[in-house]
């Protein structure tokens, strides 16, 4: 045991994930004494408004993109490189303008039909969080490429200190509870101009080689990435935040802050970490594929290495969750405690799973997992409805949701690790 921890600490691989970890630990400690400070300015419906609008921002996010993002890890050449880039932007830039149009003339309707009543104006400034979320993505991906780690925790370092003091400061001001909102967006917006600042100074010279013959052959070339990550992204992504869409009617609007609490505070800071994990996977993974050489033997090592590192973290967040909660955010907020409990079996497979999931991606296999996550959709919607239906218990509900998050990650580890196989051999 003390040498297999040893040999990860030492790995260039542990070395690159802490880089990009370092800002998302100080992340950790701002989006918690930022939330601390929220669920005392702000009720509990606020609260659950807010989480309804960022759960509905990230689903669509999957479509700013168009998933192009990911053909920057991918380009072999400085060109290819940039004009990718340039690509992810464009993408983003139409996909928001798309969606802008559709909820200016269809804001209504979409209301009704998707149950977004309480988000009233908000609404229409979804398309701008999308496109701030499509920058982001694009340079993230730019700066892992480079691998300019340090960069990318910069920005996220910056964005969360951004958010955070917006979102206090605005409390108070004509927007009242509308100040989450608009101080989630300004913060993103800032972040994202941070990075935007940083590009420009370190690689404005590769502007040059920008061609829109170029754009267009990488779209055509990768044309498979908009046709399947980006549904499989939408039903992976959809699936996890249906939660958030789906308690309101149900249970309530205050049971959506209470899992909202819950997830901030525990699945986003693992959602961060796994991240870091994944884009140093990615580019390594993508790197030794290109280079002929075993990519099932580093998913192995990578599976160990995840286990190690994170079994014992969440073992003592299981034992101390509601001590902890209960201290720190009042009695009003123990329940939340108690989903926290509930999702750790799925979020601790999810954290083994989730930085292998490029692995589709690369061995153009993404058509498999949109499938896979297709189904693991309508059984996820399924969980939520039958608790209600049968048992009206939002802890059934959860219960049966997690479960469905743990098999389903068991199987897609599995599923990884057999196509790095099969197409070696």
């Amino acid at each position: 045991m003390k040498q297999i921890i040893n040999n990860i600490l030492q790995s260039d691989f542990f070395k690159n994930v802490i880089i990009l970890l370092s800002g998302s630990i100080i992340n950790q400690i701002i989006l918690f004494i930022t939330f601390l400070v929220l669920t005392r300015l702000f009720t509990k419906s606020e609260l659950g408004i807010y989480f309804l609008y960022t759960s509905s921002v990230f689903v669509l996010s999957v479509f700013s993109t168009l998933r192009y993002y990911l053909t920057i890890v991918l380009s072999k050449t400085v060109k290819e490189l940039i004009n990718s880039f340039i690509l992810s932007i464009i993408s983003s830039l139409g996909i928001s303008l798309i969606l802008f149009i559709i909820l200016f003339v269809f804001e209504n309707q979409i209301k009704k039909i998707f149950n977004l009543e309480r988000l009233d104006f908000w609404l229409i400034l979804i398309p701008l969080s999308v496109a701030i979320n499509g920058f982001l993505d694009s340079f993230n991906s730019f700066f892992n490429k480079e691998k300019k780690y340090k960069y990318c925790s910069i920005g996220k370092l910056s964005t969360s200190i951004f958010v955070g003091g917006f979102q206090i400061s605005l409390c108070k001001t004509i927007f009242k509870n509308g100040g989450l909102i608009v101080g989630h967006i300004l913060g993103n917006l800032l972040g994202c101009l941070q990075l935007f600042i940083i590009f420009i100074c370190k690689y404005r010279k590769l502007l040059r080689l920008i061609s829109f013959k170029q754009i267009v052959l990488i779209a055509k070339k990768n044309k498979k990435i908009p046709l399947y990550n980006t549904l499989q992204g939408f039903c992976n992504i959809l699936s996890n935040q249906l939660p958030f869409l789906t308690l309101a009617p149900f249970y309530g609007i205050e049971y959506v802050s209470l899992y909202g609490i819950a997830n901030k505070i525990i699945a986003v800071p693992i959602g961060m970490i796994t991240n870091a994990i994944s884009e140093v996977f990615y580019r390594e993974a993508s790197e030794k594929y290109n280079n002929n050489e075993d990519v099932s033997l580093y998913i192995k090592k990578t599976y160990k290495k995840l286990f190690f590192i994170s079994i014992v973290p969440f073992i003592l967040i299981f034992l101390l969750s509601p001590t902890v909660f209960r201290l720190i955010f009042g009695d009003s907020y123990y329940l939340a405690s108690k989903i926290t409990q509930i999702l750790l079996p799925w979020i601790f497979f999810s954290f083994l799973s989730t930085p292998i999931s490029f692995i589709p991606t690369i061995y153009n296999q993404q058509h498999l997992l949109f499938l896979f996550d297709l189904i693991l959709l309508g059984l996820r919607f399924l969980s939520i409805y039958i608790g209600y239906f049968f048992y009206n218990s939002i802890m059934v509900s959860i219960t049966i949701f997690s479960c469905i998050g743990v098999l389903y990650n068991i199987f897609i580890m599995i599923f990884y690790l057999k196509v790095s196989i099969k197409k070696l051999n």
